[in-house]
C-alpha cells in the first residue's frame, strides 16, 4: 500500500485511482474509511474482499451534495429537511433508490441507500468527482473503527487484497460514528444513535 500525505496532489492521485476501479483509504469526520466509485461493480466488490465483509452487510455511501443525488434516491419532505439541516456532517440517511438507480446498482442488492454528505475536506474533495463514493470504515470486518494510520497498516498488511493507497492526515479524534436514520417510512426512525442527536 502506498501512503500519501493529504494535499491537492494526493486528492488528484486518489481520484485517478478510484476512476480506474481502485480503493483508497480516506479520512472522514468520524474515522478512516474505504473509498471507491460506488457505481463501479468491480471496485464495490473489492471493498468486500479487502474487509472480508459478509455480502449481507450493505455498503453505505458519501455524496458531495444533495444535488448529486438527483435521480439516485427518492426524498420525502422530512428526509430532505434532515439533510438540509445536518449535512454536511455525521448523519446517515437510509433513502429509497430510484428505479433507474436500482438497475444501475443491481450488485448493491437493495432497494435503499444509506448515504451522508461528509464534512471532512478530503472526503468531500474526493466525493466531488463522483456521483457516489463508498463510506465503509477502513478496518477488517468485525473490528472497530480505526483513527490511526498505524492500525490500518497493521490490519491490511495481513490481507491478500489491499487498498491501493492511504491518504494520511495523521491521527483522527476518536468520535462516535454517524447517526443512522431510516427514512423509508412515513416518519424517521433512528437505527443507530451516533454523533448527531435528533
Amino acid at each position: 500500500m502506498k501512503i500519501i500525505t493529504s494535499s491537492l496532489d494526493a486528492v488528484a492521485e486518489a481520484v485517478a485511482i478510484m476512476k480506474a476501479g481502485g480503493v483508497v483509504v480516506m479520512p472522514t469526520e468520524t474515522a478512516y474509511g474505504l473509498a471507491c466509485d460506488f457505481f463501479q461493480k468491480v471496485a464495490y466488490q473489492k471493498i468486500y474482499a479487502i474487509k472480508g465483509r459478509d455480502w449481507s452487510k450493505l455498503l453505505s455511501a458519501i455524496t458531495f451534495s444533495i444535488e448529486k443525488l438527483d435521480g439516485i434516491v427518492e426524498w420525502s419532505n422530512y428526509s430532505l429537511a434532515l439533510a438540509k439541516k445536518y449535512w454536511p456532517g455525521p448523519l446517515t440517511l437510509i433513502l429509497p433508490l430510484t428505479k433507474k438507480a436500482k438497475t444501475k446498482l443491481s450488485y448493491h442488492q437493495a432497494n435503499t441507500l444509506a448515504v451522508r454528505q461528509s464534512s471532512h475536506p478530503v472526503a468531500a474533495a474526493l466525493a466531488e468527482h463522483f456521483s457516489l463514493i463508498s463510506a465503509t470504515s477502513a478496518n477488517l470486518s468485525g473490528s472497530g473503527e480505526l483513527y490511526q494510520i498505524a492500525g490500518i497498516k497493521q490490519q491490511f498488511n495481513q490481507t491478500q487484497i489491499q487498498p491501493n493507497i492511504i491518504i494520511d492526515v495523521g491521527n483522527l479524534p476518536v468520535v462516535a460514528p454517524s447517526t443512522i436514520v431510516d427514512c423509508t417510512g412515513t416518519k424517521p426512525v433512528v437505527v443507530r444513535q451516533g454523533s448527531v442527536v435528533l
